[in-house]
C-alpha cells in the first residue's frame, strides 16, 4: 500500500522495534486516520528485529505494515480500475454477500463515504492484510526473543571468562610466578618423603593407626618387630609419644581415665538456669510454710 508524503511528519519512538511496533503503529492511525496524505508510518530501525524478520524471510514494510478500514478505503478512493477489481471479484466468489460484509464493517466504524464497490475493495485488502499480519509479528517477535537470549548468555559466558583470566592473573602475580597456584595432592605430599610434623617411625616406635595407646608398649613392640618395618605416619611429637606411654595402665586403661570415670558429670551450661529456678521455687514454699506456722502458733 503506497500512501502521499506529508509535510509534517509525526515524531516517534527512536528505538522501533518488534515490541512496540504495533503501539507505534497505532498511534500513526489515531494521528492520520482522517487524512487523505498522511505521512510514512512508523519503521523498524532495531538491528535485532530486522535481523529476526530475515530469519523469518518477512518483509516489515509490507508484512508487517497496519492501516485501519478507513486508510484502505482512502486508497482506494478515486480508483480508475474500481470496476475491474470488482468484476473479478464476482468471479471468485458471491459479490452480493461480499458487499453485505463490508457495508456491515463500514457501518461499525461509522465510515459513510465511498460508494458500495470501492468499500468492497477496501474491506477485501483489509481482511487480507490482517489475516496474516498477527502471525507474522508473533513468529517475528518470537525470533528477537531467541536472539536476546543468545546475546545474554555469549555476554555472560564471556564474563565469567574474563573474570577468571583475571583471578589467575591475580594469583599468579601474588605468587611470584606465571600460573595459577595449585594445591599439591596427599599422593604428591607421600611422594615427597611426607610433610615435615608426619615422619616414618622406626619398628621400636611403631603405633598401630587405631586405638593408639590402647595396648601396652611390649605387645607394640612385639607386634611392630614381627611384622617388619612400617610406614605408617604419627602426628605425635617424640616427648608427647613418651607421655602417652607412661600414662598407659597395664589393663590398658590410663590412670587419669579411672579418676575421670569417678568424678561426677559437669553441669551443662542449660541445665544452671532449671536447678536455680527450682531452687527458688523450694524457697519461697520454705518461707511461706515458716509463714503459715509462725500465723497458727498461739
Amino acid at each position: 500500500m503506497s500512501l502521499p508524503q506529508y509535510a509534517v511528519p509525526l515524531v516517534f519512538s527512536n528505538n522501533i522495534d518488534l515490541e512496540n511496533l504495533e503501539s507505534q503503529q497505532d498511534l500513526w492511525i489515531r494521528q492520520y486516520e482522517n487524512s487523505r496524505r498522511p505521512p510514512p508510518p512508523p519503521r523498524l530501525n532495531s538491528p535485532r528485529s530486522l535481523r529476526a524478520c530475515e530469519l523469518c524471510s518477512i518483509d516489515p514494510d509490507v508484512s508487517l505494515a497496519k492501516y485501519s478500514l478507513r486508510l484502505h478505503l482512502n486508497e482506494v478512493l478515486g480508483s480508475s480500475n474500481v470496476e475491474a477489481q470488482v468484476e473479478g471479484v464476482a468471479q471468485s466468489e458471491n459479490i452480493r454477500l461480499a458487499t453485505q460484509d463490508a457495508l456491515r464493517a463500514f457501518q461499525r466504524a461509522s465510515i459513510g463515504m465511498g460508494t458500495s464497490k470501492e468499500k468492497l475493495l477496501a474491506y477485501r485488502s483489509y481482511r487480507a492484510q490482517e489475516a496474516h499480519r498477527p502471525a507474522q509479528l508473533a513468529a517475528a517477535r518470537e525470533v528477537r526473543r531467541q536472539i536476546l537470549a543468545e546475546e545474554t548468555f555469549e555476554r555472560r559466558r564471556q564474563q565469567h571468562l574474563d573474570s577468571a583470566e583475571l583471578r589467575t592473573q591475580s594469583n599468579a602475580s601474588a605468587h611470584g610466578g606465571s600460573g595459577p597456584m595449585r594445591e599439591s595432592s596427599w599422593s604428591s605430599v607421600v611422594a615427597a618423603g611426607g610433610p615435615a610434623h608426619l615422619t616414618p617411625t622406626s619398628p621400636s616406635e611403631w603405633v598401630p593407626p587405631t586405638g593408639e595407646g590402647s595396648a601396652p608398649r611390649a605387645s607394640i613392640d612385639a607386634a611392630s618387630t614381627a611384622s617388619g618395618p612400617s610406614t605408617t605416619y604419627r602426628s605425635y611429637s617424640p616427648a608427647r609419644e613418651a607421655d602417652l606411654a607412661a600414662a598407659v595402665h597395664p589393663a590398658g586403661c590410663g590412670e587419669s581415665a579411672h579418676e575421670l570415670l569417678r568424678q561426677p558429670p559437669p553441669v551443662r551450661p542449660r541445665e544452671q538456669p532449671l536447678r536455680r529456678a527450682r531452687a527458688g521455687v523450694r524457697g519461697r514454699r520454705a518461707r511461706r510454710g515458716q509463714r503459715e506456722d509462725a500465723r497458727r502458733a498461739p
